[in-house]
């Protein structure tokens, strides 16, 4: 009687022992596939902000072209129609404006993009350590099986716990909005400060001008345009 007791109290013991370790794989397991989950979601966001440096690049480039362009006819026709070639400074200003909130545009998502590739190398470094974990464990565990041992398995729910809590940190690190804010400009008054800029820009591309005419005329070229 004894011995059928022992029997069965080693048995359940040894059962209990390996649904505690196949509980313990399922779990690791989980953890591991909701990183790879956050990995994929990592890789499509930097994949999407890659995507948007690439056309902020061909904006800026294609507004480079514009400005040269202007520029180009305002030179053609300042000798023979100043007021034309004043308007073609006016619209490569209006470039160079676009250009610098591009150029802006792109630093942010540039920055944007080195953190999500911190992110993902930190990302990726963590489930590889993850794996490694786990194939021990899982070698371990066939070990355990194979020589009928029933050594006492350390816990690991508290690391469990900090795990899934840096998880929800990372995760959460992905979704911060972008946030602008704006200051109070109260007294301002806009109609003096605009007649001052139109004055002020008048004068600016006039002086551009006469740069323009004396390079014009140190070159011994011809204007052609509207007369």
């Amino acid at each position: 009687m004894r011995v059928r007791r022992l029997v069965a109290s080693i048995g359940a013991s040894f059962d209990e022992f390996v649904t505690k370790m196949e509980n313990h794989e399922a779990l690791a397991t989980s953890m591991i596939n909701d990183m790879h989950k956050h990995a994929a979601q990592a890789h499509t966001e930097k994949r999407r902000v890659e995507q948007r440096c690439q056309k902020l690049v061909d904006e800026r480039d294609s507004i480079d072209q514009e400005i040269a362009r202007w520029r180009l006819r305002a030179k053609s026709c300042m000798e023979t129609n100043e007021y034309k070639a004043l308007e073609c400074l006016k619209q490569a200003k209006v470039y160079e404006k676009r250009r610098q909130s591009i150029e802006l545009q792109y630093q942010k998502a540039e920055q944007l993009r080195d953190k999500l590739v911190a992110n993902l190398q930190e990302i990726e470094s963590k489930m590889e350590h993850l794996e490694t974990r786990r194939a021990m464990l899982s070698s371990r565990e066939a070990k355990a099986h194979a020589v009928n041992t029933f050594n006492t398995v350390s816990a690991v729910e508290s690391e469990e716990i900090f795990d899934r809590w840096e998880r929800e940190i990372m995760s959460s690190e992905y979704k911060q909005p972008n946030i602008y804010s704006q200051n109070d400009m109260d007294g301002l008054d806009k109609d003096l400060s605009k007649e001052f800029q139109t004055q002020e820009q008048e004068e600016d591309l006039k002086r551009e001008l006469a740069l323009l005419k004396e390079e014009h005329k140190n070159d011994g070229g011809e204007c052609h345009g509207d007369k």
